[in-house]
């Protein structure tokens, strides 16, 4: 627990001894448990950690830290290679999968084939297998500068410090299809523009998340730009970070264009504002208001409920083979409480809905064959 968890979780702990007119923490005996607090140096500063962060969440002054060890007992049975991972194992707190496997020439899913049947024999290798994948939860990016032939350069992600251009969110219109570039004005120096603020920001932030500027949308295209053209559309020159407009004619080949009216520059259909046929007093419109814009952003959860459905038939059974599953459990972790209860209800659902339609196909088609479901 840290920041407003530890904080919310003490402060429960004390309306609970006040509510049981308990007058010391020292009076109760608090069980606690950490998988992750024990990464100090040495015992002596793991076991201070342990005493500070448990004397601030409980408000106890007697903390005893309590370790635990491993202990391996070789099999006369194992083979060389199980006996080199069980003492790689039971030597590290965790291990990647290229040191638990070395060999250069092999790929990843070799290595898991490697793995795979060592944890399947009669004595298996006992292991816990973390899996990482990065999705695209900000957005595809793109830069006015790096140009290909009649396209942008699209980047998955924008490193975290970057000079020259900076990483605009590249977007999808809506009413056309067409894409275009979405960053916003830098305050206080005209001619600057930047990549769009996050919208992130926390509930309990006493700050805002800085300074947003007015959003500005961006194309490149090889039609002919004029200084009255009727759909917003001027053609700019681009260095790094500036841009200027460019009031000569475009009479051919590709460029940049900026979308002065905040509309889409192919179509002209309204992307920041009140569209034409918004009610001009409703009140919780702005002038900053995103419609018609399509981001092509993908969430962790949305990854991982695609996920579930592969990974779960495949697992070994452990129950009652009745049951969903088999009884196996998939565990998807994110950064959000609110976020994490919302995913793991949907991905239940989701699960769930698909197992009984499982059951319902195979009911169906084994009485359409005259096979008998009980046998």
């Amino acid at each position: 627990f840290s920041g407003a968890g530890a904080a919310e979780l003490a402060m429960l702990i004390r309306r609970v001894l006040v509510a049981f007119s308990i007058n010391s923490a020292d009076d109760i005996r608090f069980a606690t448990s950490s998988a992750t607090i024990g990464n100090a140096t040495s015992v002596s500063q793991k076991n201070a950690a342990i005493v500070r962060f448990i004397h601030d969440i409980t408000g106890s002054n007697k903390v005893i830290p309590i370790d635990g060890k491993r202990v391996y007992k070789q099999d006369p049975s194992d083979s060389a290679e199980l006996t080199r991972c069980r003492e790689l194992l039971n030597i590290a707190d965790y291990i990647r999968l290229d040191e638990l496997f070395p060999n250069q020439g092999e790929t990843i899913e070799e290595k898991l084939a490697q793995l795979d049947s060592l944890c399947s024999l009669p004595n298996p290798l006992k292991a816990k297998l973390h899996m990482f994948y990065r999705v695209p939860s900000n957005g595809l990016r793109v830069r006015l500068t790096d140009l290909v032939g009649q396209t942008w350069k699209v980047y998955s992600h924008a490193p975290l410090q970057s000079t020259g251009a900076p990483y605009l969110e590249l977007m999808r219109c809506e009413h056309c299809g067409e894409f275009f570039a979405m960053g916003e004005t830098v305050s206080g120096e005209p001619g600057k523009y930047k990549a769009t603020s996050s919208s992130d920001s926390d509930l309990f932030d006493f700050e805002s998340s800085g300074d947003k500027g007015a959003k500005l949308i961006f194309a490149y295209t090889d039609k002919q730009i004029t200084p009255q053209d009727k759909d917003g559309n001027a053609s700019i020159s681009v260095t790094d970070d500036s841009i200027s407009i460019d009031t000569s004619n475009k009479v051919g080949g590709w460029h940049i264009i900026q979308n002065v009216q905040k509309s889409c520059p192919c179509c002209g259909e309204r992307i920041i504002g009140r569209a034409k046929d918004d009610d001009a007093d409703e009140a919780t419109d702005s002038d900053e208001t995103l419609q018609n814009a399509r981001a092509y952003r993908v969430s962790g959860n949305y990854i991982s409920r695609i996920l579930a459905p592969s990974i779960l038939p495949n697992l070994m059974p452990s129950c009652d083979p009745d049951v969903p599953h088999k009884g196996q459990q998939y565990i998807s972790f994110v950064d959000s409480r609110q976020g994490a209860a919302k995913a793991t209800m949907q991905q239940n659902l989701d699960e769930e809905r698909w197992w009984i339609y499982s059951r319902i196909y195979h009911e169906l088609s084994d009485r359409v064959r005259g096979v008998d479901p009980a046998v």
